[in-house]
């Protein structure tokens, strides 16, 4: 039945109305899934990603026949737009008045979108402003109808031809996908504009040679110019006229590699979205890319397309198709190194996140050119599905903004990228292990880490205008960093000044440089005489005063729970952990959702926004503090997120600490500056919030091994909890110049009462008043007196009882640190108020 509903489609998709209606079906089941494949329409995108049992998937219905054919094969369509050419239209402001010159970016005919002439003219006069950057534009060849197909070069030097790293980036080999063009205009008009200003822009042009190749499909783009004047067109393919009377080749489906394979990632039927024309390379629009690339010595090529906010890796011929080794696993570095651009594309291979294309660009560097494996191949599809293939007219900078973090890290992995992974510092001991202290020698080793695909002759330098810090050893180099690998570097000396006044801060920078890559540059700051110490680290092997769950929340399933997790997969891609992270004898962790062993991957993935709230954390006292943990988010759709939070009052309001959107479905590792966001108090909170809302796709995300960490002078006391009735308050003393010696805690029910400690005195609070209160105080004040360990650190618990009349109570707490017989630290007053 399904190879009758193939032929029946192609005969009804002969002619193309004026419009087009998008609907969204739901997909039952596997079998739901193939056969929409099987008829062959056009699939605009799959809601969350690739195509999966209990999701929905977008089609666009070009007739009214094609509907017909979706009901005959079982499914029910639900309206999304009746016409949408005209709902893009109705997004997009147009401009009027008579032009002088070329349009300014984003002020287009088109509703902000450029026309095919205002392409050139735009890219022309930049080229004119800036000839020493960019080269005059040169046809590549001609399209069917005899338009050229127009390439600028970018470099140092654009009309030589020097040893560098080639990259070529191309957009629009679909006619309806006017984001692709707009966003290698502002490529290019942020690396002409900011050459000798901004050094990482000014690094790459010097040293890279890329090639921008706007408009591949120049005869569809004036095709929708001519039928869509304001914007909105939604032709696809080239203007070539078929066999039969119908037109258009799908041109990103007319490349050599694995041309033809199959009838799911193309079409042999003229009428088809995705016809892949009579041969390979049957099309001059593909022939003339592929005699520019055969040309060239390309090092990476990126094909730009849109909707759905996904970066490809290859290949994406076949489901189940990957790179040898060791590409897979190349392929997936450089995939996870996209993790920190800030857009949060979803990676992975067209098959797994999208659907199966063959006779694609991509597979064709990645395969065939230069006899195959010998270009690194990249695609995207910019925009979310909100955005759809015209977005809003105040959408298209933002885009192209997004886009062109992606442009720019392939520019840089284009050779090599060297990043500074990690420093281990060394001093030379004095009174206290682990700090800086005045007339101490310091050694620091840095971790490098390349992420380029090209090895490189590193070099590792400290450079300071702090008086107090001598550079002993000013730079360290000669190492060999492998092609995507780390190197530890020998170290670097310092050392302190014998002047410097203890707890002064001294800042330095560590400069990490390489030929060809761009020169990383990190500041860090030390104050002398005060270590990084652990202020609170939770594994999760205990709740730790987390709790799920805050207004807002929707999730019917997915909801954080803290055990063992159940690993699950789904099309080869892990969802769910099957471990935590915790090294050594640690199971647990937070994560959304357990699904009992062999259950599916979506059984309990997140369905709606689910959140997990910290115990209120006191930093008020510590220097510095900084936060880190380690998460997992996967997601096989575009639109779902995990959002991590801070407060600094308790969790009456909110900044958001990172927003992640792609598929990380691994343990990675954040560190935030605390005060970089928000002043430090002695009420900070986080939550992680994961959300699939609509319900539309996979989701999964995790939380382990959370530590803060910062300085501290003298001692200092810090509360974790609420203090809420029934719980328990941990109290953490820090006092790292006196590790060993005695100490003790006190509580009163003002700050300004005191207690004797013969014969130390008088210590700030008194503990008489709650001992009249709870006959049982012994097991409500735990640990209030001991002795600090090795690192200065001393631990006691508060146990609030389970006394309704507590609301309300207030407590404060302070430390006490002997020195002998001498009081050496006195901690200010910590408050407790019982919610």
């Amino acid at each position: 039945m399904f190879r009758c509903l193939v032929c029946l489609t192609a005969l009804l998709c002969a002619s193309v109305p004026a419009q087009v209606k998008e609907v969204q079906v739901h997909l039952r089941d596997a079998a739901a899934v193939d056969t929409l494949r099987s008829l062959g329409l056009d699939a605009a995108g799959c809601c969350g990603g690739a195509a999966h049992p209990g999701g929905h998937a977008r089609v666009l219905i070009h007739s009214p026949a094609e509907e017909s054919v979706l009901r005959a094969a079982g499914f029910m369509p639900e309206v999304i737009q009746r016409d949408l050419e005209a709902f893009y239209r109705s997004r997009l402001t147009q401009t009027s008045g008579a032009r002088h010159g070329p349009p300014g970016f984003a002020q287009g005919s088109m509703g902000g979108f450029f026309t095919e002439s205002e392409v050139v003219a735009f890219l022309d006069t930049l080229q004119s402003q800036h000839p020493a950057v960019m080269a005059p534009k040169v046809s590549l060849g001609n399209s069917v109808e005899g338009r050229p197909i127009w390439m600028w070069k970018i470099s140092d030097n654009p009309l030589a031809d020097e040893n560098e790293p080639e990259i070529l980036i191309d957009g629009l080999h679909h006619a309806r996908e006017p984001m692709t063009y707009m966003a290698a205009c502002w490529l290019a008009k942020r690396l002409a504009e900011e050459y000798g200003s901004d050094p990482e822009t000014t690094a790459l042009v010097d040293e890279r040679e890329l090639f921008i190749v706007p408009i591949v499909n120049p005869d569809g783009l004036v095709h929708n110019q001519t039928t869509d004047p304001s914007g909105g067109g939604l032709w696809r393919k080239n203007r070539r006229l078929n066999a039969g009377g119908s037109f258009g080749v799908d041109l990103n489906r007319n490349y050599g590699h694995m041309w033809g394979l199959d009838n799911q990632g193309s079409s042999g039927s003229p009428t088809s979205q995705t016809y892949r024309g009579t041969a390979p390379f049957s099309e001059p629009e593909t022939a003339a890319m592929r005699s520019f690339a055969e040309s060239r010595d390309l090092a990476v090529a990126f094909s730009m397309h849109s909707y759905s906010n996904y970066f490809f890796i290859p290949p994406g011929y076949a489901t189940g198709a990957f790179a040898p080794p060791p590409l897979d696993a190349q392929y997936d570095l450089i995939a996870q190194g996209t993790s920190t651009l800030g857009p949060g594309w979803t990676t992975g291979t067209p098959w797994q996140i999208l659907y199966p294309a063959n006779g694609t660009t991509q597979d064709w560097w990645y395969g065939d050119l230069y006899g195959g494996m010998q270009t690194w191949a990249f695609g995207c599809e910019i925009g979310s599905a909100q955005d759809g293939f015209w977005p809003p007219t105040n959408r298209i900078i933002p885009l192209a903004e997004d886009t062109f973090r992606y442009c720019i890290y392939l520019m840089k992995i284009a050779g090599p990228d060297m990043q500074l992974d990690s420093v281990t510092v060394l001093d030379s001991g004095g009174q206290l292990p682990g700090t800086w202290e005045p007339g101490e020698i310091i050694s620091l080793t840095a971790v490098l880490r390349n992420r380029g695909t090209v090895p490189a002759n590193a070099t590792v330098s400290i450079e300071t205008v702090s008086p107090h810090l001598i550079v002993n050893t000013p730079s360290v180099g000669g190492a060999a960093v492998p092609a995507l690998g780390v190197t530890a570097m020998n170290p670097v000396v310092v050392s302190v000044s014998p002047s410097a006044t203890p707890f002064t801060s001294i800042s330095y920078d560590i400069v990490v440089s390489a030929p060809g890559s761009v020169t990383i540059r990190q500041t860090q700051t030390m104050t002398l005489s005060a270590p990084s110490l652990t202020i609170t680290d939770m594994d999760f092997e205990s709740p730790a005063g987390w709790t799920p769950g805050m207004p807002g929340d929707t999730a019917v399933t997915g909801i954080w729970t803290r055990q063992n997790p159940n690993g699950s997969t789904y099309q080869g891609s892990t969802f769910n952990p099957e471990d935590d992270h915790t090294p050594g004898a640690g199971v647990a962790c937070w994560f959304t959702g357990q699904a009992n062993p062999g259950q599916g991957a979506g059984t309990e993935d997140v369905d709606g926004t689910a959140s997990l709230l910290s115990p209120i954390f006191d930093l008020s006292q510590v220097s510095d503090p900084q936060l880190r943990y380690w998460r997992w988010f996967a997601t096989s759709g575009s639109n779902d997120w995990l959002e991590v939070g801070l407060s600094n009052d308790a969790g009456q309001t909110w900044v958001i600490l990172e927003t992640v959107q792609s598929n990380q479905n691994n343990w990675i590792e954040v560190n935030h500056d605390v005060e970089a966001h928000l002043p430090r108090t002695d009420s900070m909170r986080l939550y992680f919030r994961a959300s699939d809302d609509p319900n539309d796709s996979l989701c999964e995300a995790a939380i382990d091994d959370l530590v803060i960490q910062g300085s501290m002078a003298g001692g200092v006391l810090s509360a974790t909890g609420t203090a809420a009735i029934g719980t328990s308050v941990q109290l953490d003393l820090q006092a790292p110049t006196f590790p060993g010696r005695p100490f003790h805690l006190g509580v009163s029910e003002s700050a300004s009462q005191g207690i004797p400690i013969p014969p130390a005195g008088i210590a700030p609070l008194d503990l008489d008043l709650l001992f009249l209160s709870f006959p049982n105080a012994p097991s409500v004040f735990s640990g209030f007196s001991g002795t600090l360990n090795g690192q200065g650190a001393g631990t006691s618990v508060i146990n609030v009882p389970a006394e309704p009349a507590l609301a309300g109570f207030q407590v404060f707490v302070a430390g006490l640190v002997l020195e002998g017989t001498v009081p050496a630290v006195i901690t200010s007053a910590v408050r407790l108020v019982v919610p």
